[in-house]
């Protein structure tokens, strides 16, 4: 779309008008992007998380609790290809589906330290969790902890240095947005980083003193191809893709904790990953030996 600014400007209007229509002006231009891209194939590396557990004992109020976790998991290592995900249709490419896969980068031992902490005269808790994976990660919760259980949910925030391939179609677009200088076709591999972010619910029955059955449910946005780097094409630099959606995955933990002279915790339990786009389940089994620090 082609604006003729100078005549744009001597519009017989009042100054806060003229001022409120260069701002939404500017905010269009500003909104798109000289670069866009068509991914027909990707393939990434993704990260999913371990499942987070709460206390597992009473706390009593005003008390703060340090716990050292080290775990390990043993289960399906796959590459699950994405359905339904596709190009949307936009004024340079039409709608077309592509070709995804995501291969699943679990380790098998990872490390963990979490702080509780119930306020005074209260059974709400707060806290946090610091864990290697190797990627490391760090999570914030609020709950509740009382006599027979406790609940409470938390946000959780991970860095993760993965492998990308992908394939497509780009263009370069000049003159606002109206000429196309440069397109071809694009075929590349990259380290990438990524920040991702993931929510969760955790809760627990105590069925004794020292023994608790530990449930926990998330749901995680693992990587993102809201755009790709293109270096290899004549105008290098990050391409915006036209692709729908990013994929959402959830998890599903339920195990038992035992807690023994109020200083070691062993776990053990059933986790499985799942996304929409995939029909298949990825299932992890989970041990875990915790230290009470503080």
């Amino acid at each position: 779309m082609y604006i003729d600014i100078v005549k744009f400007s001597k519009l017989k209007i009042f100054p806060g008008w003229r001022i409120a229509s260069f701002l939404a002006l500017s905010v269009f231009l500003c909104g798109c992007s000289p670069r866009v891209a068509n991914m027909t194939k990707g393939s990434f590396e993704v990260d999913l998380p371990e499942p987070f557990l709460g206390a597992g004992i009473y706390i009593f109020p005003d008390e703060l609790h340090v716990r050292g976790t080290m775990s390990y998991n043993t289960g399906d290592k796959e590459t699950l290809a994405l359905e339904g995900v596709k190009n949307r249709a936009s004024s340079q490419f039409s709608e077309e589906p592509a070709d995804v896969d995501l291969t699943i980068q679990k380790h098998p031992v990872s490390g963990s330290a979490d702080i509780f902490y119930k306020l005074r005269q209260s059974q709400f808790t707060f806290g946090g969790n610091l864990a290697i994976d190797p990627n490391p990660s760090a999570s914030l919760f609020l709950g509740i902890n009382g006599l027979y259980g406790e609940c409470g949910y938390g946000l959780r925030l991970d860095y993760l240095k993965a492998k990308a391939s992908y394939s497509g179609h780009y263009v370069y677009m000049t003159d606002n947005f109206l000429t196309r200088e440069a397109e071809g076709d694009f075929d590349e591999t990259h380290d990438q980083w990524n920040v991702n972010f993931g929510l969760f619910f955790f809760s627990s029955l105590f069925v004794m003193s020292n023994l608790s059955i530990n449930f926990s449910t998330g749901v995680y946005l693992p990587t993102s191809w809201d755009e790709v780097y293109l270096e290899n094409v004549e105008h290098p630099g990050d391409y915006d893709v036209m692709e729908d959606d990013d994929p959402v995955f959830f998890s599903q933990y339920v195990g038992t904790m035992v807690t023994l002279f109020d200083l070691i915790q062993l776990g053990a339990g059933e986790m499985v990953y799942y996304t929409p786009y995939s029909d298949k389940f990825i299932w992890q089994t989970h041990f875990s030996v915790s230290f009470f620090i503080l």
